[in-house]
């Protein structure tokens, strides 16, 4: 069913997808991409969601809930200082400290 999806998702242009997909969407759509195993894929739109400040934080705080289940609570630790700088408003004290 997931690959199902994916693949319709892939014949929508550029036009369609602005439209469709908001930053809820786009979550979603990168969540199964990584269930399905296209785990840089979906990590390049989670990523692209959590730059864009118009997003809600709460669909930021779920990226950040998925990757420390699937990589491991402290995965940020090994970003790029840019990357994890993304996480830093959703993480506790102890954890801004590693």
């Amino acid at each position: 069913m997931i690959r199902e999806c994916l693949d319709f998702a892939k014949t929508f242009s550029d036009r369609e997808r602005s439209e469709i997909f908001s930053p809820m969407i786009w979550y979603r759509y990168a969540k199964s991409l990584y269930k399905s195993g296209n785990t840089e894929n979906a990590e390049s739109i989670f990523y692209t969601v959590l730059e864009d400040p118009s997003v809600l934080s709460s669909v930021k705080k779920f990226i950040l809930e998925d990757l420390q289940i699937w990589k491991g609570n402290s995965f940020y630790s090994s970003l790029t200082p840019e990357r994890a700088a993304l996480f830093l408003p959703f993480l506790n004290p102890s954890e801004k400290n590693i």
